[in-house]
């Protein structure tokens, strides 16, 4: 898992994703669903779809 400045929001577009973060419970999102956080926040994402997932992924900082 990585971190670093600023802040992100991640939008799924095809497929599924499983996000990880070091202070919450891991969130599957499906298509449509999106996700935001502060990127000092330790944070890793894997496709969990059976081709890979496609998003939409904005950092700032």
């Amino acid at each position: 898992m990585g971190a670093h400045d600023g802040e992100e929001f991640m939008f799924v577009l095809e497929g599924s994703v499983r996000f990880y973060t070091d202070c919450y419970e891991a969130a599957d999102l499906d298509e449509g669903d999106g996700i935001y956080l502060d990127s000092a926040m330790r944070h890793a994402c894997i496709s969990t779809s059976e081709n890979d997932a496609r998003v939409l992924w904005i950092n700032t900082g």
